[in-house]
């Protein structure tokens, strides 16, 4: 069984707009993250798609299985939330439009920055999937003390870019971090 995301109820209103106390697990805002792409089908959370022996036969198979449907949420909800997220990454003014709109594969996103207190950095948060027309990954990255959502963002792109091999591995893996020519509004979140 999966651990139960805690959920503050300290300060309800701001709770609810994600500023209160929570504690979620990267698996769980991939989780979240992926329900969306799905349009309300939640799936358990699975860390091997199979597992083969040595002459290939699958010994362990991990299929997909429901965990739970939202069934109650119309069509024309799903279109708008997916539109929104859609537009954080690929509609000129998104917040990380300048890291996406040109990657070669169309992304929908979340940003995040959660703060700490003023002596802090605050934590840098950036929730995703891709391609947006058939979503076949999510990728959920929060980096602890992060400073802003950009740098989960730029990170994020660089796991897009190996998965759907748009960059050179080793060029990846060996460059230096530079911030792009064209930030996005996320880098002064």
């Amino acid at each position: 069984p999966e651990y139960e995301p805690q959920i503050s109820n300290d300060d309800p209103i701001r709770s609810a707009i994600g500023q209160g106390k929570h504690v979620y697990t990267a698996a769980q805002l991939s989780k979240y993250i992926t329900t969306i792409a799905n349009r309300g089908t939640s799936y358990d959370l699975t860390l091997l798609e199979k597992i083969v022996d040595k002459d290939g036969k699958v010994v362990v198979d991990n299929k997909a299985k429901v965990d739970q449907e939202l069934s109650s949420i119309k069509d024309s909800t799903w279109d708008s939330i997916q539109q929104g997220i859609y537009s954080v990454a690929n509609v000129p003014g998104g917040s990380v439009y300048g890291l996406y709109h040109n990657l070669g594969v169309t992304v929908a996103g979340k940003t995040g920055t959660s703060q700490i207190s003023k002596v802090v950095p605050n934590n840098a948060l950036f929730l995703s999937y891709a391609p947006f027309e058939k979503p076949e990954i999510s990728v959920a990255t929060i980096i602890p003390n992060g400073h802003t959502s950009g740098n989960a963002a730029e990170l994020t792109r660089d796991i897009y870019k190996l998965y759907f091999n748009l960059e050179d591995h080793d060029k990846l893996v060996d460059s230096n971090v530079t911030l792009p020519e064209n930030r996005s509004k996320a880098f002064s979140d």
